[in-house]
């Protein structure tokens, strides 16, 4: 990517590089969760609802639709998979963790750990400080970019 004719821009190489990063990162995360049974969207999909778990909050396919910006057959098929493989079940339209997912979570939470340590691990503290800031900035949301429309 360090190409002195400057083939691509300064703002494509950006964009470049994050999928990458992303794509080695899901390639990582979907290596160490296989142990489990688990596909990597699915270990993201146990995170989510795990988090809003522990926040107190349910979760319905839309979230994760919302969340992940997936369309309705995509998730319903991900989560029917996940139901198949006792990793979830729902329950008048609710998401919720199977006992067996109880058992992994932890682990699978390590697995992600793993992943982030080895992904930054060239950072420094106040290097990744930077990266949020300007991710951040970058990061616009969907009631953000509603309100500029306006």
């Amino acid at each position: 990517m360090h190409n002195k004719d400057k083939i691509l821009s300064k703002k494509e190489e950006i964009s470049l590089l994050i999928k990458v990063i992303v794509k080695e990162f899901r390639s990582d995360l979907q290596t160490r969760l296989n142990d489990y049974g688990l596909t990597a969207q699915q270990g993201r999909i146990l995170f989510l609802i795990n988090c809003r778990n522990e926040e107190g909050l349910a979760t319905r396919l839309v979230d994760i639709e919302k969340h992940f910006s997936l369309t309705k057959s995509t998730v319903h098929g991900l989560v029917e998979r996940m139901i198949k493989a006792n990793i979830i079940h729902k329950s008048n339209h609710l998401l919720e963790l199977t006992e067996y997912a109880g058992s992994i979570i932890h682990f699978v939470l390590e697995k992600r750990k793993e992943c982030l340590d080895k992904l930054f691990a060239n950072l420094s503290e106040e290097e990744l400080d930077t990266l949020s800031t300007l991710l951040n900035k970058i990061h616009i949301t969907k009631e953000e970019k509603e309100e500029k429309k306006q």
